[in-house]
């Protein structure tokens, strides 16, 4: 234990163990010392960095851009700091897989294209093949089932109000095809 002298306060304050050496403030100045330097740390970045040159405040770090931190988050990407499309490392070249096992694909000004500009691949080989765009109540139906399959002669226009029983007729026929064809295996 060793009895030192605060030098912001000047009172007399008790330190154990290994605090006796280093310190020079008590318990109660010492994070009013501590806000104070930070204080006039900020005050000297302030003064030693140039303004942002966007919106004129005082930047508080160097860096290889003119701007302020949040000016610079705002045009990251028109800086090149965050690459997009190809010049990022994981650009598909615009076709990615949904989750419901359809692959989407990137067709900017789409009228059905969501937010990012996204739309399912078999509307828009089908949108071409009848050369306009679909409906709302169309929904184009992949023939044998599997929603990765987009080969023209896989792919059918239906009306929303008959896809539900058309599909239902079409794994029927294929089911009567499949037992037919095993009957005809039983009997050779």
């Amino acid at each position: 234990m060793a009895i030192k002298v605060c030098v912001y306060c000047g009172e007399q304050y008790e330190v154990f163990g290994k605090h006796a050496g280093p310190s020079k403030y008590c318990q109660e100045c010492l994070p009013k010392v501590e806000k104070e330097y930070n204080k006039h740390r900020y005050q000297l970045q302030k003064s030693q960095f140039p303004p942002c040159v966007e919106c004129g405040k005082p930047r508080t770090s160097w860096n290889k851009h003119p701007y302020c931190r949040s000016c610079l988050m705002k045009n990251a990407r028109k800086l090149g700091i965050y690459p997009t499309k190809e010049k990022h490392h994981w650009w598909k070249g615009g076709r990615s897989n949904s989750g419901d096992g359809h692959i989407k694909i990137q067709v900017l000004g789409h009228p059905h294209a969501d937010k990012h500009g996204y739309i399912a691949e078999h509307r828009v080989i089908m949108e071409q093949r009848i050369g306009r765009y679909l409906s709302s109540d169309e929904i184009v139906h992949h023939l044998n089932g599997i929603k990765h399959d987009n080969r023209l002669a896989n792919l059918v226009v239906v009306k929303a109000r008959s896809h539900a029983s058309w599909t239902y007729v079409k794994a029927l026929q294929k089911r009567i095809r499949e037992l037919e064809a095993k009957i005809t295996q039983q009997k050779f």
